[in-house]
């Protein structure tokens, strides 16, 4: 109920803005979309959406933000569907072709959230970090831009550079209402890391033990060529000492 309340809310707020300059029919069709998102009707709003964006291109660039807003909401009906490759389209298509438009702003935060979920890290995140350096004071997006830039870094395997990512959310925004969530994935991220560091080890020292045999045996082998040594030269002691003796006793027959 709360959410429902929460999207009306919103786009009655587009609706004021929009229809400031737009009338009579496109009015009607663009509340009526706005009501079925409302009420979580989403196909009734694709459909709605759909048929306004095409009767309003027709009418050249009169109703631009109206049609701004309805690619921007018809993304978010995709959204909610998690049909996020259709969800990046509509935000996309807001960014790059309606970017003098109030709305943009917002459009290019969800573009970079929904292409994180999309598993496409490297565009999700250079899509927030633009959000986090330009629209962080006016629209108040700078923690939600980092938080998802932190969730990029994860899903790119970028654990120590997400850790940071999430550290400087709480240092720079101490009221952030994303505090709780930061927090908790800190903690699984640190735990994580924690037990994959532990798993290296153990792969280490069962890396050193399966070399232990091989060792063993090459130091056998050092062991027996110095026993093999050492009686040689024994032998050659031996030898040395016979051929002594030998001259000594044929210098006294003499």
């Amino acid at each position: 109920m709360l959410q429902k309340v929460f999207i009306f809310a919103c786009v009655l707020g587009a609706f004021v803005t929009v229809f400031a300059q737009d009338s009579g029919a496109v009015k009607s069709a663009y509340m009526k979309a706005v009501s079925e998102l409302a009420d979580n009707h989403l196909a009734e709003a694709e459909k709605d959406f759909r048929a306004l964006i095409s009767d309003c291109l027709a009418s050249g660039n009169k109703f631009a933000k109206t049609i701004s807003r309805s690619y921007y909401f018809l993304g978010d009906v995709y959204f909610m569907r998690r049909d996020y490759l259709n969800a990046v389209s509509c935000y996309k298509m807001v960014s790059e072709k309606y970017y003098q438009e109030e709305i943009y702003p917002r459009a290019l935060y969800k573009l970079g959230r929904t292409l994180i979920l999309n598993n496409q890290p490297d565009e999700g995140i250079a899509v927030l970090n633009d959000v986090a350096a330009n629209y962080d004071a006016p629209y108040s997006m700078g923690d939600n831009a980092l938080y998802w830039i932190a969730r990029g870094y994860i899903l790119k395997g970028e654990y120590y550079t997400a850790l940071n990512t999430y550290q400087s959310i709480l240092e720079k925004y101490p009221s952030t209402t994303l505090s709780f969530e930061i927090r908790k994935s800190l903690n699984l991220l640190n735990e994580y890391l924690e037990l994959q560091n532990k798993q290296k080890d153990i792969q280490n020292f069962k890396n050193n033990k399966s070399k232990m045999p091989q060792l063993s045996a090459q130091k056998n082998i050092l062991e027996k060529i110095a026993r093999l040594l050492q009686i040689k030269q024994r032998l050659l002691e031996i030898k040395a000492g016979k051929v002594e003796m030998l001259s000594q006793i044929q210098s006294e027959k003499r």
